[in-house]
């Protein structure tokens, strides 16, 4: 009886430490129409900055907790927008905000090692041209703004620029490669979850229900729930036999 039991023993084994799945293809953000329409954010937004720069129509951001409060929840239906939120441990579904974050903390490890103010730093970055030909003041402010290089005068005058469709469609191409669609999960159906933890796929539940295209809440056995990312659930549709057959165990 030996070999079945290590047959079951190791195909269970397999299953919990699987690598993570495929990714999946780019779904991208659609451009905002006007600047501060849209707003990517990885810390808590203050009502300080809107008063500078007009309330965005949406807000996307983490599940961290200076947006899950109680508090916070009262905020967008009080100043009139909508906040998305992305599923938690997969930071790709904010990946704008999460991008600004690396660029500035290269920045700040660039002004260190050159023992120079970060914030001169910060100001040649915001002045610098994107893909567009044109830099985030820019696009923001419509004019370049003022900084210490060498520019010319007639940056300085209003000027606008939107992103390219064509340069999003080349950004979705490149991205894509490696990548597959995944079939959506039913309600109650019963999946494995990616342990973020010590990356296993060692928790269980079922399907409660889909909160948006790509984002699912997950009831584990314990009676928890989590949302979870569909690259992060893996469905139970195998059942292993712990008793295979002669020709099942021939064939290992």
């Amino acid at each position: 009886m030996w070999q079945p039991v290590a047959y079951a023993a190791r195909a269970l084994t397999t299953a919990e430490t699987r690598s993570q799945q495929q990714r999946q293809p780019l779904e991208p953000h659609q451009a905002p129409s006007y600047p501060f329409r849209k707003w990517q954010l990885t810390c808590s937004i203050g009502t300080e900055n809107c008063l500078w720069f007009g309330f965005p129509e949406t807000v996307i951001s983490d599940n961290s907790p200076q947006f899950s409060s109680e508090e916070f929840a009262k905020f967008p239906e009080e100043w009139g927008f909508v906040h998305l939120t992305s599923s938690s441990h997969y930071p790709r579904s904010n990946g704008l905000a999460e991008s600004s974050v690396q660029t500035t903390k290269q920045l700040l490890k660039k002004a260190h090692a050159s023992v120079q103010d970060f914030n001169k730093s910060l100001l040649i970055f915001r002045s610098a041209p994107l893909l567009c030909g044109k830099s985030p003041a820019q696009l923001l402010m419509g004019r370049q703004i003022r900084h210490t290089m060498p520019l010319d005068i007639e940056t300085l005058k209003n000027s606008t620029c939107r992103p390219h469709g064509k340069e999003r469609k080349e950004q979705k191409k490149y991205y894509d490669r490696g990548t597959r669609n995944m079939l959506q999960l039913q309600v109650n159906a019963p999946v494995k979850l990616y342990n973020t933890q010590n990356k296993l796929w060692d928790q269980q539940g079922t399907i409660e229900k889909q909160l948006s295209h790509r984002s699912y809440l997950v009831k584990t056995s314990d009676g928890v729930l989590y949302r979870r990312n569909r690259v992060h659930l893996r469905p139970l549709n195998v059942i292993v036999n712990p008793y295979p057959s002669r020709r099942q165990l021939s064939s290992i």
